[in-house]
């Protein structure tokens, strides 16, 4: 049975979101032992993808940003893709204040 919605559905044998539509990552969390995988609009910002990802790992406060895993810390005002993340990208949700 198919579940995916029909925003969701493509062409048959093309991955939903492979057009370059959304990006598929899997992130950390410092206090979650188990990364999690997301999916966001490539022209999302990486503020608002991490807010979602924190609020997700249940953190209620903070300045959330990604950090590559290349150690960089993503500029949470730019675009996803603008930081250069890509499908596959595996990030760490880290706080620019400190509190995460």
């Amino acid at each position: 049975m198919n579940n995916s919605s029909p925003a969701e559905m493509s062409e048959p044998g093309k991955k939903p979101g492979s057009d370059g539509s959304t990006l598929e990552v899997t992130v950390f969390s410092p206090r979650h032992p188990e990364p999690a995988p997301f999916s966001f609009p490539n022209a999302m910002s990486v503020g608002e993808a991490a807010q979602q990802v924190a609020q997700h790992f249940g953190y209620a406060a903070g300045t959330p940003t990604f950090k590559s895993a290349d150690g960089e810390v993503l500029d949470r005002d730019k675009p996803l893709r603008g930081e250069h993340v890509r499908d596959g990208a595996v990030l760490e949700l880290v706080d620019v204040g400190g509190g995460v």
